[in-house]
């Protein structure tokens, strides 16, 4: 049986409070389960979202500081790189550094038992020009041409040194052999194909 508006007047006051209860709680229960319960998981998503995208954010930030980081780094490695090559001698230079190491060891007053250049050893992008030499003097006298070998503008290293009386030397006159390493920068594939590109 349908009620009528006319019960619900007739109704004693507490049945009109719980039924307007009972309705407002259905209104409430519709009202939450059909409308705020969407927006509250849309919210909680879109929380969790934001959430990765701050990750994801804070990740990027990270990668462009080291990148940058690194791009300064590599600048730095080119620069140094530059000086580097600046340092060794091209093929038409390698005559005359010969000759500077030569004429140091004659400046300080060394007899040159042998000056014998040795086939260069090719490297990655560099070879080494060997040049084994015997020398006699002193040991100052030794000790200053070393001095200005490594003085030079350019690179030369001095190896495998041993010194050596010989019976016939009177006083301190020492005999000196050693390797003098100078270097020469070699173009790679990439750097002639490099230039070829530039030509054309």
């Amino acid at each position: 049986m349908a009620l009528t508006v006319d019960d619900f007047r007739n109704m004693p006051l507490l049945w009109k409070i719980l039924l307007g209860i009972l309705g407002f709680l259905l209104v409430l229960y519709f009202y939450y389960f059909y409308f705020l319960q969407p927006l509250l998981d849309r919210r909680e998503a879109l929380v969790a979202e934001q959430d990765i995208l701050k990750a994801r954010v804070a990740g990027k930030e990270k990668l462009v500081g080291e990148m940058e980081r690194y791009r300064k780094g590599i600048e730095d490695l080119k620069r140094e790189f530059a000086v580097v090559i600046q340092k060794l001698p091209e093929q038409k230079e390698i005559p005359g550094l010969i000759t500077a190491v030569s004429t140091a060891g004659r400046i300080e007053g060394l007899d040159f038992l042998l000056f014998e250049p040795l086939p260069p050893v090719k490297k990655e992008f560099y070879a080494e020009i060997p040049v084994k030499i015997a020398v006699r003097g002193t040991y100052t006298e030794i000790w200053d041409f070393f001095e200005k070998v490594a003085a030079l503008s350019r690179v030369v290293n001095v190896t495998d040194v041993t010194l050596s009386r010989n019976r016939d030397d009177t006083g301190d006159v020492l005999t000196a052999n050693c390797l003098v390493k100078t270097y020469m920068f070699v173009e790679t594939q990439d750097g002639e194909e490099k230039k070829e590109e530039a030509k054309t």
